[in-house]
């Protein structure tokens, strides 16, 4: 008996979590937690949302199908109640008929049995295929999100964000300054305020909670390269420095900290680019 469109159900395929497992081959590569440092953060960021978006679909992708699935267990049921009808019919004609075959009816009967059982095995055999795939796309969908937490795990704490003013220490010297910061990606600019009067921009990067800045110096231009890291509550960054002007006779190299100023904002105000630097009251713990 032909079972019209429900043969072969294009779930039930093979393959049909393919996109997903695609995805995870691609990311099979991508370092584990402990092992981060070489993976940029803007390539990781893109790797979780790539994985997001196809869990995403997946997971509709299950819905419908286990929703195929329920329907097509309510139709066998369907099935299973009318063949019960049937065979009660067929029962109560060949008592009536006695030792004679029956006729007609019975043959009718018998035939129609024949018919939904036939459509009950197609039915079964349905189901067990959209079972199948769905239990494939659960088991796609539990590896999905088991490596879309081990990327989640790499990605730096939301308080690596720089943009803001910080209050700096230079050693030796004890020279103090002000970094106004303004973060876009791994981008970073911005300006600085030194004691003595000294000032001018500031341009690096951050990757993976490392600082990398050029000072340029509104005088004597790029003066100093300095690298850092920053702390995991994104208050310090700790590093050290290498001046580029030899003259003067003063250090070629020392030590950095930076300490995060708080920010005070009226509760009625929206957040503002960090105002212009301007030397802060020397605070203790640098």
């Amino acid at each position: 008996m032909k079972c019209g469109p429900h043969a072969a159900p294009r779930e039930a395929r093979p393959g049909a979590a393919g996109a997903l497992l695609a995805v995870l081959t691609l990311l099979a590569g991508l370092p584990p937690a402990a092992g981060q440092d070489w993976l940029p953060v803007e390539s990781l960021r893109m790797a979780i949302f790539n994985l997001e978006v196809t869990l995403e679909l997946e997971r509709s992708a299950l819905a419908s199908e286990v929703a195929r699935l329920q329907e097509e267990i309510g139709r066998r049921e369907r099935i299973h109640q009318q063949l019960v009808r049937r065979l009660e019919e067929v029962r109560a004609l060949a008592d009536a008929a006695g030792a004679s075959s029956g006729g007609p009816a019975l043959d009718q009967k018998e035939s129609e049995v024949r018919a939904l059982e036939t459509e009950a095995a197609a039915s079964t055999g349905r189901i067990r295929s959209l079972r199948d795939a769905a239990r494939a796309r659960e088991e796609a969908l539990r590896a999905g999100e088991l490596r879309l937490s081990a990327l989640r795990s790499q990605l730096p704490p939301p308080s690596e964000s720089l943009s803001g003013l910080w209050d700096v220490l230079m050693t030796p010297g004890s020279d103090r300054a002000v970094f106004a910061l303004r973060q876009s990606g791994t981008v970073l600019s911005g300006e600085y305020l030194q004691d003595g009067g000294h000032h001018g921009s500031l341009q690096g990067t951050l990757v993976d909670g490392k600082v990398f800045l050029s000072r340029i110096d509104s005088r004597l231009g790029r003066s100093m390269e300095l690298e850092g890291k920053v702390t995991p509550d994104g208050v310090l960054i700790r590093g050290t420095w290498q001046s580029l002007d030899v003259s003067g006779g003063k250090p070629s190299s020392g030590g950095w900290q930076a300490r995060r100023r708080a920010e005070v904002r009226p509760d009625s105000q929206a957040e503002e680019a960090p105002a212009p630097p301007s030397p802060g009251p020397r605070q203790p713990g640098f």
